[in-house]
Parts: structure tokens; C-alpha cells; sequence
């Protein structure tokens, strides 16, 4: 029900504008009626209608300047005017400020009436969707960045992101500023999380954005600093110091000085994430590199340093304390073969994924000395490779995730190579299973689209389709945009429109006819709609048909 109220100075127009339509049978319902503009403003102030018919011309203060008064203070009543004969001039500067439409008084009719505040309800139901699908697209981003600067940050680190070009247009996008030209990462491993009490999930989740705020804090007094989540238990930080405090190749006591201010920076980290989260921490720092694409780079050396620590809890490592014969030996090997695994995955391709698992079987044979805390790193590796495609692609990842616990409960035991051939085949035999669940997530879809394209002359909304299929409006929402990449609204409304499309194309049905015919009770609303989505009115797209074959 849409609140309309009437300003006319005129007793006698507004009793008769009040007599001219069953209000309430079409929708309306008359709130108010106000001799003046003041007399409206002030009201309006306090409990705005949703429509306002006014008179062009009153006392004290007409319907231009109330026009004016309610734009300058944001009052968003749809405003229909009230005009004579010889109010043209009055009129145009009405629309110009924003007015619906206006009517003569000596030619008022039902009809007419009608349609004006038919048109004015249809904007109302415009902006709200627009305002809704905008407020839910800007609660969607401020919620999505912090998601989409991790994928982005562990893209780069794991190398798949190397385009600088590219790089440089993410670093703007996701608002990631970096300084001066060297750039190196820190690894931070959590050793103190226990994960007997609690699911993997719930305790690396439930922390992993407070440690990642309190790293990008502490790197705020040194410089320019983002962290992920790299896992498990591993949060990587990309740095860029101050320009005053980075290394001087010309100055041989430039390296030194830089060593001393990230043992400052990294003991800062230690001392915080103790005394604010009471987490120990051990870390691995790679070298300062001064090309984007090296950024990667950086992150092997971090990684390999960490896996390289020497006291254990609380240690801190460099990557140029690492013997050189040792150097990257396990993610140099293997890299490839677990990125065409995370491949294999992404397309669900079981005989893939089966070839992969094994393509990394046969490089870590290969390795001569292979140390056992690389043999675990790399079960790490490919647990966070699992980790990732679960969280992509199922709806109730938190079920499947806390099952990926018992394998990494048991990483400390792969000591040998039939441990991790023992290991990687019971979780490579539990992957295969999963996709055949997300087979069954996408018939979830399906029947979802099938309901709507059966059902889209009706009156349906997110919940009722929901509730036919037993879903919750939730889940239903994020299954249309993790598998379509649409919303529930946009495919609704496509479903109509090529419906609408084919009814003018093939029947003489009327603009009305059509847009109940296609779940829309207001026609008005239907022709906007229409309009947004072909690019052409219900009426020229009909005629367009014509054109076209008179051309023939």
C-alpha cells in the first residue's frame, strides 16, 4: 500500500480528487492533505508519503518551491503536479526538478489518475531494487576484499600471478599500496594452536583475520605490509619498507641494517601475537627482490627458510643462512606437478587428479636427500590445495573441512615415502568422493532453475522457491551465485523477459496481458523492466519486428 497525500489550496479539487478513485481497492491509501507547501514541507519532515500530488500554484509557498525544498532535504516523496492551462512555464521547471508527471485540472479523470500514480509507484519499486541490489553489492564488497586480496596475494606467491602489468592493476584495485622498488616476505608459522578441542575451521578461521590485522599493523610502523593466510598454521606477510630503511646495494653496511630492522620487525611480530592472541610464532624472511614478478620468488625463500628453522618455537631464519646446496630442492621439484594437481581439481577431473597425485609421487622418488620436514611440507601443501577447492565449491565447506583434520593430524607421521604414499592415497580417495557431492550440489541448481522456469508466472520470491525446493533462502541465494554467477533475481527476471519476448513475437497480446502473463502485476513496472533488459520498450520492440520484415 502506497501513502499518497494531497497539497491543493483548493477545497473543492482536493474533495474531488479524494472522490475520483477507490484509493485503497488500487493500492493507495490517502495519508494527508495540506492547503499550502509549508503546511506539506513540515509534515513531510516528520512522516514522508511515498507519493505527493501538489499544486502548481498556492499561497505562502507554491509547488515549485516545495519541489525544491523536498530535493534539497532529501525528501524522496514521488511528486505528480497539479496544473492549469497557462501553467506551462511552471510545469517545465516541476519536471526539470524532478517531478513524475503532471495532469490538467479541468481534464482529470480515473484513468488518468491512475496511470500517473501507477507510474510513480513503479519508480518507488525501481529505486527500492536498485537501492537493494546496491546495498547488497556494496556489503558484498566491503565483505569480499579482504577474501579477494588473500586469493589475489596467494596468487602471487605461488606464482601464478607474474604479469606486472597485471599485478600493478590488482595492487590499485584490491587498494594495496606498496613503496619504493624492494619487496621481500616473511613466513609466520603458528606453533601453539591445538586443535584437539576444537575443529580445524573453527580455530583457524576464528583467528586467521585478527593475526592477519595485528601483522599488517605492526608492519605499518616500518611500512607497507598485507598478510594471508598461506597454511596450514602459515601466514605470510608481502613488504615494502620506508625508502629510508631499505638496503643500498653502494653501501656495504646497507644489508646489515636491513637485517637489524626486520629482526626488529619480526621480534615486534613475536611480542605482539604473544601478548594480544598468546600465540608463539616462528619465521622465515626471504631476500629483498625489486621487480613485481620476483614477488614469488620471495615467498619460496620465506617458505624455504621457515621450513629450514633451527631452534624451533620462536626462531627466526633468513633465507641467506640456508646452505646453498639445499636451496628449494622441495618446491622446485615439485611446484609443477602440484599446481596442475590444483588444475586437475578446479575441473574435477577424476583420471586427472589421479594422474597428478601420482605425478608427485614419482618427483618426490626422484629426490635424492630429500629431508623429512620437506616430505610433510609438501603434504602441507597439497592439504591447503584440497582446502582451497573445498572452500570454493561447496556450500557447507565447514563439514568436509573438519575432515581434512585427521589428515593433518597426521602429516607428523610421514616420515618415509610409504607413509606419504599411504597418506596422499586415503585423502586422494576422499577427493574423489567430494566430487561426486558436488555433482549433487549442481542438481540442487538445476531443479532450482527448472522450479522458476515453471513457476515464473506466479508470484515467487527467494523464500517461496526455497521453501518448495527445502532449501533455506540462504542457501538457495549463494547457490545461484557460486554456481551461475548470478543472483536469484537476474535469473528470474531473464526467465520473464525471453518469455515476454516470445509473446510479443508470437501473439497480439496486449503491454497488460503480457506483464501479468509474466508475473508482473503492474504493467508500467513490467515496460521498465523490459525496457532495461531488451534496450527497447514492449511497444517499439513489438513494431521492430515490423520494420524489419517491411525492409525485407
Amino acid at each position: 500500500m502506497y501513502q499518497v497525500a494531497i497539497v491543493e489550496d483548493d477545497m473543492l479539487s482536493r474533495i474531488g480528487l479524494k472522490a475520483l478513485i477507490p484509493w485503497e481497492e488500487h493500492g493507495y491509501e490517502l495519508i494527508g492533505e495540506y492547503e499550502n507547501g509549508r503546511q506539506a514541507l513540515e509534515a513531510f519532515r516528520v512522516n514522508s508519503p511515498d507519493i505527493a500530488i501538489i499544486d502548481i500554484k498556492m499561497p505562502v509557498m507554491d509547488g515549485v518551491e516545495l519541489l525544491r525544498a523536498l530535493k534539497e532535504e532529501g525528501i524522496r516523496a514521488k511528486c505528480i503536479v497539479l496544473s492549469a492551462y497557462d501553467d506551462y512555464e511552471y510545469v517545465r521547471e516541476a519536471l526539470r526538478i524532478g517531478a513524475v508527471d503532471y495532469f490538467l485540472k479541468m481534464q482529470m479523470e480515473p484513468d488518468s489518475l491512475l496511470e500517473l500514480l501507477d507510474t510513480a509507484a513503479g519508480q518507488i519499486e525501481e529505486e527500492q531494487e536498485l537501492a537493494a541490489n546496491s546495498r547488497d553489492i556494496e556489503q558484498e564488497k566491503r565483505e569480499n576484499l579482504l577474501v579477494l586480496r588473500e586469493n589475489f596475494l596467494k596468487d602471487l606467491f605461488w606464482g601464478i600471478q607474474k604479469k606486472e602489468e597485471k599485478i600493478k592493476e590488482y595492487l590499485g584495485k584490491y587498494q594495496m599500496e606498496m613503496f619504493g622498488s624492494d619487496y621481500f616476505c616473511i613466513c609466520v608459522r603458528i606453533e601453539n594452536i591445538l586443535f584437539h578441542n576444537h575443529s580445524y575451521l573453527d580455530h583457524i578461521y576464528s583467528v586467521k583475520y585478527s593475526i592477519t590485522n595485528v601483522l599488517e599493523e605492526i608492519m605499518s610502523n616500518y611500512g607497507k605490509g598485507y598478510a594471508c593466510y598461506t597454511g596450514p598454521y602459515v601466514f605470510t606477510i608481502l613488504c615494502s619498507l620506508y625508502a629510508s630503511d631499505r638496503p643500498d646495494p653502494e653501501d656495504p653496511d646497507s644489508e646489515r641494517s636491513w637485517k637489524t630492522l626486520t629482526r626488529r620487525f619480526a621480534d615486534d611480530i613475536r611480542e605482539y601475537l604473544k601478548n594480544i592472541l598468546n600465540l608463539d610464532v616462528t619465521l622465515g624472511i626471504g631476500t629483498p627482490h625489486n621487480d613485481y614478478r620476483e614477488f614469488h620468488q620471495s615467498y619460496k625463500e620465506a617458505a624455504e627458510a621457515l621450513n629450514h628453522t633451527i631452534l624451533g618455537l620462536g626462531d627466526i631464519t633468513y633465507y641467506d643462512q640456508i646452505e646453498a646446496d639445499g636451496r628449494n630442492r622441495s618446491y622446485l621439484s615439485v611446484e609443477q606437478q602440484l599446481q596442475r594437481l590444483e588444475q586437475a581439481l578446479e575441473r574435477a577431473d577424476i583420471t586427472e587428479m589421479e594422474a597428478e597425485f601420482e605425478a608427485v609421487e614419482e618427483r618426490i622418488q626422484e629426490q635424492e636427500n630429500l629431508r623429512q620436514d620437506e616430505l610433510k611440507n609438501i603434504c602441507h601443501v597439497m592439504l591447503y590445495i584440497v582446502n582451497e577447492f573445498i572452500q570454493n565449491h561447496f556450500l557447507n565447506a565447514e563439514e568436509y573441512l573438519e575432515e581434512l583434520e585427521q589428515w593433518h593430524d597426521k602429516i607428523g607421521s610421514v616420515n618415509t615415502f610409504p607413509n606419504y604414499r599411504e597418506w596422499s592415497g586415503d585423502l586422494l580417495d576422499r577427493v574423489c568422493r567430494l566430487n561426486g557431492i558436488k555433482q549433487d550440489i549442481r542438481m540442487d541448481i538445476i531443479s532450482a532453475q527448472q522450479y522458476i522456469r515453471e513457476h515464473f508466472k506466479e508470484d515467487i520470491t527467494l523464500k517461496s522457491v526455497a521453501d518448495h525446493l527445502g532449501f533455506s533462502a540462504s542457501y538457495l541465494s549463494r547457490l545461484f551465485s557460486q554456481e551461475t554467477g548470478n543472483n536469484f533475481i537476474d535469473y528470474l527476471i531473464r526467465v520473464r523477459m525471453e518469455h515476454a519476448k516470445e509473446l510479443l513475437d508470437t501473439t497480439n497480446c496486449r503491454v497488460y496481458e503480457i506483464a501479468s502473463m509474466t508475473g508482473y502485476g503492474n504493467p508500467y513496472y513490467f515496460s521498465r523492466i523490459f525496457k532495461k533488459y531488451t534496450g527497447y520498450s514492449p511497444g517499439d520492440y513489438k513494431n521492430r519486428k515490423g520494420t524489419v520484415m517491411g525492409e525485407l
